[in-house]
Formats: structure tokens, sequence, C-alpha cells
């Protein structure tokens, strides 16, 4: 019942084919209350095309059926799309985050993390229900004179590994053409490709090539102890050309517990804290299953003082 009003309401047909429909209507929060159930991402499509709604905010949305009857990105024909930000924390393997971009126009504000239902095995997932992230990179396309805020990461757990479900396709991508971009929080193998012989994702593009030059505020996430060597030298190139990030005023890193924060700390705060950069490194924590970091964080640059 619900469902097809929201579709009626979308699609301007009666009762709202006169009046344009719930015009106070700004904001909504779709999650589930109770349990381990979950809402169909149909079910969020259609509020994109309400004519006030500017932000809506999800909770354990799920993949629909592929012959679910309200395929809405087809048969929309008006062009209110006023929606600037939407965030979807947990995203279960859902491919209709595709559809939620389409349908709108001048999104500034995008937040996602991705995870598996609790129900299902995430080694058993067909490929369709991976996320890609060029895939993404490219729907994020018609946003880059709009789009301020990005945060993409992967349901943490400290004893599962989620990586499967968005590590295969390899990273995002360049951001540089994201004129206005200025906060990124973002896992850490979507955002820089390993260096390893046995890479199927191509050349490997250094961090300075990646981020915009609008970038303020910079997190990066789920950064493991393998990854040490590389993340140095990236950050460290990072403070080298400094001059092309002239608005970046924070970085900080998301690691996990074996990884040695003092040795990571040690080795770059001097240079940040030249170039006025606050500089941090915090352990990763699972609260409720987003990611976190401990009050104990290493912090050093600007904001440390030493």
């Amino acid at each position: 019942m619900m469902s097809d009003i929201l579709c009626r309401a979308a699609r301007r047909q009666r009762p709202f084919h006169q009046t344009p429909p719930y015009p106070y209507l700004r904001e909504v929060l779709v999650d589930v209350q109770w349990g381990d159930g979950s809402i169909d991402s149909d079910f969020l499509t259609p509020l994109f095309y309400f004519p006030a709604v500017r932000k809506i905010h999800g909770g354990r949305i799920c993949e629909s059926y592929p012959d679910h009857p309200n395929n809405m990105i087809l048969d929309i024909s008006h062009s209110s799309r006023p929606v600037r930000e939407f965030t979807v924390e947990p995203v279960y393997v859902c491919r209709g985050m595709l559809d939620w971009l389409a349908a709108s126009t001048e999104l500034e504000h995008i937040g996602l993390v991705l995870s598996v239902h609790p129900h299902d095995d995430p080694s058993q997932l067909s490929d369709d229900e991976m996320f890609e992230a060029p895939e993404f990179r490219h729907a994020l396309v018609p946003f880059t004179r709009t789009l301020k805020t990005l945060r993409l990461e992967t349901f943490y757990d400290l004893d599962d590994d989620w990586s499967i479900i968005a590590d295969d396709a390899g990273p995002l991508g360049s951001l540089k053409e994201f004129a206005v971009l200025e906060n990124l929080r973002i896992r850490y193998l979507l955002l820089i490709q390993p260096s390893t012989l046995n890479s199927i994702h191509g050349m490997k593009r250094p961090l300075v090539d990646i981020l915009p030059s609008s970038l303020k505020i910079l997190e990066v996430v789920e950064i493991k102890k393998d990854h040490f060597a590389d993340l140095l030298l990236e950050f460290s190139q990072l403070v080298q050309y400094r001059a092309f990030f002239p608005q970046l005023e924070r970085v900080t890193l998301y690691v996990e517990r074996s990884f040695q924060i003092e040795d990571l700390q040690d080795s770059l705060r001097h240079e940040y804290k030249a170039t006025g950069i606050e500089f941090e490194v915090k352990e990763m924590l699972c609260l409720s299953g987003i990611t976190s970091s401990v009050a104990s964080s290493v912090a050093s640059g600007v904001a440390s003082g030493v």
C-alpha cells in the first residue's frame, strides 16, 4: 500500500495529478526499527521525485527484485528532482543506488556504507551483486560541479572481511574533475590501488593524481597493515605537492588494530606540521557496524603542537 502511494505521488498520478504531492516534506528517514529485516531499494526511488524533498536518509536497504513492477527510472516524465543529499548505512549489495543517482540532478552530499545482509554469505554473491567502484564513479559524473561530500566505505567488522563486496572491480578512479568536492571519506582500497605484481586493474595511479584541488577534509578508512609501504609513499607525496591542494586542512587515517600507529605517526607528523595540515591516525573499531575510532587515537601535526 505505502509503496503504491509513493509511486503514484512520484508519477503525479491520481490523487496527486493536480497539485504537487507532500509540498512540505523536505527530509525523509527510512529504516527498519527491529529485527533483521530490510527495505527494497525501489521503496526509496520515488522519494527522489517528490517536489520538496532535499534529504533522504536510509538504513538497511537491499536490492529489489529485477522484475519489480515499480521501475521508477523508466517512466517519470516531469523534471522535479530536488534531492541534494542522501545517506544509506548500511546498504546491502544494492545496485539500486545507481537509480537514485540517475534520478538526481544536483546532488551535494552522498554517503554509503556497503554491507551484506546478516543472513547472506559474502563469498556466494554473484557479480551483479558486487559493488563496482568504476561504475559508481561514472554515475557521479553529472555532479562534478555540485558534489561537496562523498562518503564511501564498507561495514567494518573486527571478525569478518567485507572486502569481497567492494574491491574486485578496482578503485574508484580520479576525482580531479569534481571541482567543489571538499569532504572525502573513503575505504583505502577504493581510493588507492596497492602496488602488486599481479594487479588486474592496470597502472597504479598516485594519490596526487586522484584528489581534487578543492579538497579540505580527507578521511581514509579500513587501512590494513600490509598497506603501510604504499600508504607512507602516497601521503608523503601529498605533502610534497601541497600547492596542488591549497585548501586541504585535515587528513585522518583509520587503521586496523595490528597497525603500528606510532610508526606511521612518527613518519609523517613533521612533514604535515610544516605545511599546516592537521594529521591524525586513529584505530578502527566496530560500533553498531559502522567504522569508528578509539578515543585514545594518536594525533599529530597542528592539533598536537609537537
